[in-house]
């Protein structure tokens, strides 16, 4: 049993009267610390051969879309390997910012490699939208409603930063 639900069971134990001072300053910090927990995810493996099924790309965009739409504190780790066997780090974190703007923030970091330097890129995404996956390449994004439930499969992430620029897609 985790914390808040030993909380939980405590606080029906003490409770003397639904309204009472005890009573609600303990659903207060219930509340308080059910808003800091994060649930995390991965790390997830992806390898050349992992990319070309997909599964495990629906995997990190569902938990990212579950944790976007209902405002729930998350991160999450994949390391992907190229072809060549080459692995990229990125993780995910899924949090109010420090003015309490919810918001996405991804770090991406690459090996140097021959010819290149290591790259430290990331970006902060304050909008997440659902579109349909674009098989052409050409077509327009068709977004999905917010309401609507669909798999990972289904559909991709699109991430827009502060000003509505497009700053990255899952």
């Amino acid at each position: 049993m985790n914390k808040i639900g030993i909380l939980l069971i405590l606080a029906s134990l003490f409770e003397t009267a639904p309204g009472s001072s005890s009573h609600l300053a303990l659903q207060a910090r219930l509340r308080e610390r059910q808003a800091n927990e994060q649930d995390r995810a991965g790390p997830y493996v992806i390898t050349h051969e992992d990319a070309a099924t997909g599964k495990k790309a629906a995997e990190i965009r569902s938990f990212i879309w579950k944790h976007w739409s209902e405002h729930r504190r998350g991160s999450l780790a994949v390391t992907s390997y190229s072809l060549e066997g080459v692995p990229a780090e990125m993780t995910f974190v899924l949090e109010p910012d420090e003015r309490g703007v919810w918001n996405v923030k991804v770090r991406i970091e690459r090996p140097t490699l021959k010819g290149t330097t290591a790259e430290h890129a990331g970006f902060r995404a304050y909008s997440v939208q659902r579109i349909e996956p674009r098989h052409d390449g050409q077509s327009l994004a068709k977004v999905i409603p917010e309401d609507q439930i669909r798999s990972g499969e289904n559909y991709r992430l699109i991430f827009y930063d502060e000003k509505g620029k497009e700053v990255g897609s899952t």
